[in-house]
């Protein structure tokens, strides 16, 4: 954190000691520039592109359960105390994934302020297929989990970057349903992981065990999409800040088509030179902005993974057979990818600080009906909701924390709250099984939805409005 309240303090000094109206309107037109745009097919086409990067990662994520079975079933993963360091090899297995996440965030997404959003983008993705791809030809356990987090550490760069781009890509107006559908296309990779591993981890196809094909598909669809992703434009936000105001406004002619001609004036939006937001650039405003974030995160991906990785043995608590459970887990995860996208329909429409309370509340009455139901109807209707509400508080908090830095330390804040989302997420299993053996279904649940209403309320008081506001307004810097 330190370094990061070093760079605003250094940001701070060198504008006070600037002075320059001039360079300062320019930069701010190119964010005014921004908010004109109509939102081409161009500029969402950009968006899904991006996306799928996103895309791998959940998908990841959501194979890190199935994937130890195989293990365990080709022989190369223990169970009990006879796997690595005298644990269950699936233990040091999701210890790996979400390490290699961790010092991918923490370490590599600063490369983004540095080095730009399109230089991560270039080599993050590259080395994710190629880590997976060599790890589905290992035999062994411990080479199995080292190259586990060698994709994670690709991963945890691509994931900061994505959301620095699109929130620096998109106009004010359509923020919020650029998230959505950016969140949309990731989350889809829930139930296509599930599916891929009901049919793949059973078999083996051209004498290639299943565990393997479910490593070897991502990593070629990574490499195919690389290919794709090599012609995507530079954020031209980043590259204003780096004094590139021509190359910004050539990318901008590109995005609409050009729609507003870089030497033409857009309007300035105000704030951006006003005195009162300069205060919002302050190594005090950027410290207190994040830890505000990783208190909601920290909170709310303990309740969002205590349910989601759970969901299979949480139905076995209440009775129901495995063969079922997983038939119901594969049923609820289809509402993943469709709550982002619905949301997102009226996500601009209302100050997302908003939505994100009152979809947390939702999603902890859903919590404590799931804990009480007896029925199969009612374990699917509750279960659907509640991953319907979670992804789009997921999706949302996604954009509130990337519009509330300044674009010079947005890669290099939003990765360091976003490391901790790691570091809760390997928590929270620990914390549900806890819960689980001391007090049942409705102890998880009570304690899951604890947590939920500590990170909305912490929204709900400390977090700033962001709707319809140019980054001018919010931050005091473009």
């Amino acid at each position: 954190m330190q370094k990061i309240l070093t760079a605003a303090r250094a940001m701070e000094t060198r504008a006070s000691a600037r002075n320059d109206p001039e360079s300062a309107a320019a930069v701010a037109q190119i964010g005014a520039r921004i908010d004109l745009l109509n939102g081409s097919m161009r500029l969402w086409g950009w968006v899904a592109l991006v996306a799928v990067g996103g895309f791998f990662e959940v998908y990841d994520l959501a194979l890190t359960a199935p994937l130890s079975p195989g293990l365990v079933a080709a022989g190369i993963f223990k169970t009990g105390n006879a796997g690595l360091f005298g644990f269950s090899d699936q233990a040091t297995f999701i210890a790996a994934t979400f390490l290699g996440l961790y010092v991918g965030v923490i370490g590599f997404a600063g490369l983004g302020d540095r080095f730009g959003r399109k230089a991560v983008f270039a080599y993050a993705l590259v080395s994710y297929a190629l880590a997976t791809f060599v790890m589905g030809l290992q035999n062994d356990s411990i080479w199995v989990c080292c190259w586990r987090f060698m994709a994670g550490v690709g991963l945890g760069a691509e994931s900061v970057a994505i959301d620095c781009f699109i929130v620096e890509i998109m106009p004010k107006h359509l923020r919020g349903k650029a998230f959505g559908m950016c969140k949309s296309i990731e989350y889809s990779a829930i139930p296509v992981a599930a599916l891929l591993a009901a049919i793949l981890i059973p078999r083996s196809i051209f004498g290639i065990t299943g565990w393997r094909w479910l490593t070897f598909l991502p990593a070629a669809g990574a490499a195919a999409f690389w290919i794709f992703r090599r012609n995507l434009p530079e954020s031209p936000r980043w590259l204003a800040s780096q004094g590139r105001r021509e190359e910004a406004h050539t990318v901008l002619d590109a995005f609409d088509g050009g729609g507003q001609p870089g030497g033409q004036s857009a309007p300035v939006a105000p704030a951006a030179t006003e005195p009162r937001t300069a205060h919002s650039t302050s190594p005090r405003y950027v410290r207190n902005a994040m830890l505000m974030m990783i208190v909601y995160f920290v909170f709310q991906n303990i309740a969002y993974y205590g349910f989601s990785n759970w969901i299979p043995t949480l139905l076995e608590a209440q009775g129901v057979p495995l063969k079922h459970s997983l038939f119901y887990t594969f049923g609820v995860s289809l509402a993943a990818p469709l709550g982002p996208i619905m949301v997102a329909l009226l996500a601009d429409r209302f100050e997302r600080k908003h939505q994100i309370i009152v979809i947390g509340l939702v999603a902890i009455v859903l919590g404590l009906i799931f804990a009480h139901s007896v029925s199969s109807m009612g374990w699917i209707s509750t279960g659907v909701g509640l991953t319907f509400a979670n992804a789009a508080l997921s999706f949302h908090g996604h954009a509130y924390q990337s519009e509330i830095f300044p674009t010079s330390i947005r890669a290099r804040a939003v990765g360091f709250v976003y490391s901790f989302t790691r570091l809760s997420a390997a928590i929270s299993g620990y914390i549900v099984a806890f819960a689980l053996t001391r007090g049942g279904v409705a102890t998880v649940f009570l304690t899951i939805s604890s947590c939920m209403l500590i990170a909305v309320l912490t929204i709900g008081l400390a977090g700033p409005r962001t709707r319809n506001r140019s980054f001018e307004e919010i931050t005091g810097q473009p």
